[in-house]
């Protein structure tokens, strides 16, 4: 079997391998971008970096087609973190550990960064290939997208000199995406009163884990279990025949992921602790029925916990858990336009109770509709003022707009039926993607999104297709040399 670094197309390989190596979750890309920028360096091409931190590349035509339309390729440097609940990981300073078998590469325990490493490491390979047939080309490396577009947000006219765009953040070859929704990030705080734990009280660990978790938008349709929801499911249901108090309880690391694990410290009568274990592993055998085919692994674990001097009173932790069962989660409404895709959704992807402040929540709205996900925003708002928190707006970005008119669509669909002998599919879709921000700063820019298969991205499950890969390539390296000649006014 060959090995990563010989598989075609060998560039790419070889950045992707490198990228891996370098600890690249969101608002921790510097390092990468020093990669990014070592490349450029190498090769001799103009560079820049933005106060955002945004990389920008730019590499000449090859000789005979200067005249071809400019073109920006487009991919973000940062990546999900997430784990396995056994996995000892450091996102911040270990490698991740690629795995390679047959013709898919995963990572152990974790995400694999394919989202979007695979779609950086293609423009890298551009960068520096001699041998590439091409017209003036740029790249442009973002920053922060997993966190909201943020570096997307901040990008300028100067960085993107070109009639074209190819985003490069696409999960499949044989799809090109034309649109997709926009988003808002809300992030709302209840408070609580707290009363002391009287003597003679012990603390329950309450762990509900090994949900099938993944992307906000892709997969939100799929009915998961999000665990955050699913444990305060479970212990709102818990009723007062036993007497007992919650301590604290998180779940949820990513706003864009489908949370994967919850953890709750409860506290209760010394007396009462076997009783309220029975109740609990009584409400976890009805979830477990109820996900046992959309998350086959779910499962639940009681362990004794550390002292708690204080926990929310009954109040205060009915209003958290009305909040949280009330609050819209999950897909809402279907595209008229394209049947199976999702319009509207909403995802609670953090929650955080401490041992003191309020509880903190961060959920994630989506929709290709910008009035129906204001709409959510304002009824979550709406809501949490209700249960005497307030709500706060952190990220809202439009979606993008699929055009009918774009250059773009017929050469990757030539390039397509003569890598795949089939056209590929033309899709709008729920997750987000950066062109609709990179066209609000330079208006009439045509853009496209394309990438290899890639399969449960921000979840521990992501892996990426290696065939896949080089069929992405090579319809790419076709597209790039099939541009049309630039329009007099963008002639550079």
């Amino acid at each position: 079997m060959l090995t990563l670094s010989t598989q075609h197309p060998v560039l790419v390989w070889k950045h992707f391998i490198a990228l891996s190596a370098i600890p690249r979750p969101s608002l921790h890309e510097k390092a990468a971008a020093a990669y990014v920028e070592s490349v450029a360096h190498s090769k001799g091409l103009s560079c820049k970096r933005d106060e955002a931190g945004n990389v920008w590349i730019g590499k000449p035509a090859s000789p005979g087609l200067e005249g071809l339309a400019p073109v920006v390729l487009q991919a973000h440097l940062d990546m999900v973190p997430q784990k396995t609940k056994a996995s000892s990981h450091d996102f911040l300073k270990d490698p991740l550990k690629l795995v390679h078998e047959g013709d898919w590469l995963h990572a152990q325990d974790t995400t694999l960064g394919a989202d979007n490493g695979i779609g950086a490491s293609a423009a890298l390979a551009i960068l520096e290939s001699s041998e590439l047939r091409h017209g003036p080309l740029s790249a442009l490396f973002t920053v922060e997208e997993e966190i909201g577009l943020r570096g997307a947000a901040k990008v300028s006219a100067e960085f993107l000199p070109g009639e074209f765009l190819i985003n490069m953040d696409a999960d499949s070859p044989e799809e090109l995406i034309i649109g997709c929704a926009g988003a808002m990030d809300l992030r709302m705080e209840i408070s609580n009163r707290r009363q002391v734990i009287p003597s003679g009280w012990s603390t329950i660990n309450v762990t509900l884990g090994g949900c099938s978790g993944g992307h906000s938008g892709a997969d939100i349709h799929r009915g998961r279990a999000n665990a955050i929801i699913a444990l305060i499911r479970l212990l709102a249901n818990l009723g007062t025949e036993i007497e007992w108090r919650l301590a604290s309880l998180t779940g949820g690391d990513a706003r864009n992921a489908i949370p994967r694990e919850a953890v709750a410290s409860v506290v209760t009568p010394s007396k009462s602790v076997e009783a309220l274990r029975g109740r609990l592993n009584a409400g976890f055998a009805v979830l477990r029925n109820e996900f046992q085919h959309s998350d086959p692994g779910i499962n639940f674990i009681l362990g004794e916990g550390a002292v708690q001097v204080q926990a929310l009173d009954l109040e205060s932790a009915q209003t958290l858990f009305d909040f949280v069962r009330a609050c819209p989660n999950g897909a809402f409404r279907f595209s008229d336009l394209q049947p199976g895709v999702v319009e509207t959704s909403a995802n609670i992807g953090i929650f955080q109770l401490g041992a003191e402040g309020p509880a903190c929540i961060q959920t994630l709205i989506r929709s290709s509709v910008d009035s129906a996900k204001e709409e959510i925003g304002a009824a979550i708002t709406g809501l949490t003022r209700l249960a005497g928190g307030t709500a706060r707006v952190y990220g809202n970005y439009p979606g993008w707009q699929p055009s009918t008119e774009s250059r773009l669509v017929p050469l990757f669909t030539a390039a397509c039926i003569n890598k795949l002998g089939h056209a590929p599919r033309i899709a709008v879709v729920h997750g987000g993607l950066e062109c609709g921000l990179l066209k609000a700063a330079r208006p009439g820019l045509d853009c496209i999104s394309c990438g290899p298969l890639i399969l449960d991205m921000h979840s521990p499950d992501e892996r990426v297709q290696v065939s896949s890969v080089a069929a992405f390539w090579d319809i790419l390296v076709q597209v790039l040399a099939a541009l049309p000649p630039a329009s007099p006014k963008q002639t550079v």
